[in-house]
């Protein structure tokens, strides 16, 4: 990019962005190098989304919590409904059963 700049734009990162669509700080950073001979070694691998446990070293603790704590209560809603429809559901049959007994005379 800097020698094509150099050699067509006469150095210039503005015309090469124009002409060619090239990023102009990229092309200006090429142009530095060359010119100073000091090539700028970019930290790539730094950027980016880091592990989660390295953020958070506590997470995989606090999700087993999280997790027993959800299953006894997913138990305990699970047989609250299991019971709330057995019961309601036997009175409704029996509702059921009584309308239907009532229609028949």
């Amino acid at each position: 990019m800097a020698k094509v700049s150099e050699d067509y734009f006469d150095s210039s990162a503005r015309k090469a962005e124009t002409v060619l669509g090239w990023n102009r700080q990229s092309v200006q950073l090429g142009l530095d190098e060359r010119r100073t001979g000091i090539v700028c070694v970019d930290n790539y691998q730094a950027r980016g989304r880091h592990k989660s446990i390295e953020i958070l070293p506590n997470l995989e603790s606090d999700i087993r919590s999280l997790v027993e704590q959800g299953v006894t209560r997913i138990f305990s809603v699970v047989f609250s409904l299991m019971l709330y429809n057995q019961f309601f559901g036997n009175i409704c049959l029996y509702c059921e059963r009584l309308s239907n007994f009532h229609l028949r005379w």
